[in-house]
């Protein structure tokens, strides 16, 4: 079975460096390393990498030549290729895109700089794949990460997001879902190298799925679906090591996560117009039935029932998401530890419908 990390091959013709950077990269993706492309390459035939990150010094004679063949190799062709530059040169980089490279990364660089660099590649590979799926899937999907990140990008630029444009590029996921083509959509985003918006568009779809189940109006669900793909919007700012780590947070690193839900809720603000529902929904996913959620510790009556819901989408994607850290867990086996272990966290009546929604659906 194939890890549940993205795998990574690195060609580096200095060793000390190639330790520094298989450690740090570890956590985040499976590393292979190497001296020599050659040897990388022979090596590909036995344990298909998902990106090769080449560095200029590695190759015997030109990388250029290297990278060439890689692209004329039907194997190896649309591997995604990240050429580490000894200098920031526009001559260099110039020269390594024209021979195929899909980015280039000048040293000296900082781990933050290599590690979107990987993603963004690994993301251009994901996402080139959508375009061989129907049409209605395929727009769902690229609909939602222009949204998603068209968001982050006008927010930083101090712009403001009208609600109708939200609203607008959230329909083909709510066609989708109204014309029970969730799945492919689904498996569309499993291998997303962006947890965040992976794990939003799966918290949106099933929150969409879920009003629809209990007869929504087709406005309330879209509005369910902006909520759902908004939700965790202010995890874009925690670092990726917090994100990801396997294993129980220290309380530092708990408290650091818990911030992503204040960060959310300022986000939204430059969001116009946006409806009341959706921003509860921010807010009081991580409430929970007995108070001890967050970040007020409300109880029972005081959740609201969209949060509720949201909640228990929420969880049901977290568990069933497959990490860099753990492989997916099957959905009989995920209701089984929220109606058991989080019986005094989440709604029990709405879990028992969310299950049978998915049952009916036949999704999984």
């Amino acid at each position: 079975m194939k890890d549940s990390k993205p795998r990574l091959i690195l060609v580096d013709g200095n060793a000390r460096l190639r330790v520094q950077i298989v450690e740090k990269l570890s956590p985040l993706y499976t590393v292979q390393d190497f001296a020599l492309l050659s040897e990388a390459l022979r090596y590909t035939y036995h344990w298909v990498p998902d990106l090769l990150v080449l560095s200029a010094n590695c190759a015997q004679g030109s990388y250029y030549y290297g990278v060439e063949a890689i692209r004329l190799d039907p194997v190896l062709a649309m591997l995604p290729i990240i050429i580490l530059l000894d200098e920031n040169s526009p001559e260099q980089r110039d020269l390594a895109l024209r021979a195929g490279a899909t980015s280039c990364l000048a040293k000296p660089y900082k781990l933050s700089s290599m590690t979107r660099a990987i993603s963004s590649a690994l993301n251009q590979s994901v996402e080139k794949r959508w375009e061989s799926l129907p049409q209605l899937q395929a727009e769902a999907l690229r609909s939602s990460i222009a949204v998603f990140r068209s968001v982050t990008d006008r927010i930083a630029a101090g712009q403001t997001i009208p609600y109708q444009d939200i609203g607008s590029a959230c329909q083909p996921l709510l066609e989708a879902v109204n014309a029970d083509a969730v799945k492919l959509v689904l498996q569309g985003v499993r291998d997303h190298d962006d947890y965040t918006y992976s794990h939003s568009l799966r918290v949106a779809m099933f929150l969409a799925m879920f009003g629809r189940d209990i007869g929504l109006s087709r406005q309330s669900q879209n509005v369910l679906t902006i909520g759902g793909l908004l939700h965790d919007l202010g995890k874009i700012d925690i670092p990726p090591l917090i994100l990801n780590k396997p294993g129980r947070l220290k309380a530092d690193e708990f408290e650091v996560m818990k911030g992503h839900v204040p960060a959310t809720l300022r986000l939204l603000e430059h969001c116009t117009e946006l409806p009341r529902a959706a921003i509860i929904i921010a807010a009081q996913h991580h409430e929970k039935m007995d108070g001890t959620g967050y970040p007020n510790g409300l109880t029972g009556a005081k959740l609201n029932e969209l949060a509720r819901m949201a909640a228990i989408a929420d969880v049901f994607s977290a568990l069933t998401d497959r990490r860099v850290y753990k492989r997916a867990i099957p959905p009989e086996r995920a209701f089984k530890i929220m109606s058991e272990e989080m019986q005094p966290h989440l709604d029990m009546h709405l879990l028992e419908k969310f299950r049978q929604m998915l049952l009916d659906t036949r999704l999984y």
